[in-house]
């Protein structure tokens, strides 16, 4: 008797090693996912206001690096584009593109459209390398913008529609 229990034991000892083992692979496993999980959220695309701020400001960073004028915000074309930016929202594809606005002495350069979970860092960066894109965003004549961004949260993900018109004020 006295040998089984010593074999039982030995038995047990190896089960519990073996069952310590799949916790604290669980546990390792729990943590993983959490940590990916928050990551995401801590990385997801800013609310509407600050994605503004933060995409004007990369904007002009840009705009002076390439030796042009910073643009400034033009509130009237804010309004505009704000509204562009909706009907953007509630379509799976950006039909149309802002070509006139109703603001005293502004006329449209173009507009540029983002769509998505990119930082307004990137959409500057990814304007670079489109020529359209680039021609409206650094042109020469641009001197004021309108922005209008929604953002949007399905699940634990941000996504942001926005709208940026470029305009040329001293023209009339």
């Amino acid at each position: 008797m006295g040998m089984e229990s010593a074999t039982e034991s030995r038995a047990q000892l190896h089960r519990r090693k073996i069952r310590r083992r799949w916790i604290l692979g669980g546990i390792a496993a729990i943590a993983l996912v959490v940590v990916v999980a928050f990551g995401r959220i801590v990385d997801r695309v800013p609310v509407a206001d600050e994605y503004e701020n933060r995409l004007l400001t990369a904007l002009n960073d840009t705009r002076v690096e390439a030796g042009l004028t910073p643009v400034t915000l033009n509130e009237c074309v804010s309004q505009e584009a704000a509204a562009a930016a909706e009907v953007y929202e509630s379509s799976l594809r950006v039909e149309t593109f802002v070509t006139e606005v109703p603001c005293e002495g502004a006329t449209v350069i173009g507009e540029l459209a983002i769509r998505g979970r990119n930082s307004p860092e990137y959409a500057v960066e990814n304007w670079q390398r489109s020529s359209y894109r680039r021609d409206i965003a650094f042109s020469a004549d641009a001197d004021q913008v309108g922005l209008g961004c929604r953002t949007y949260e399905i699940d634990i993900d941000r996504y942001v529609t926005c709208s940026i018109v470029v305009v040329d004020s001293a023209t009339s």
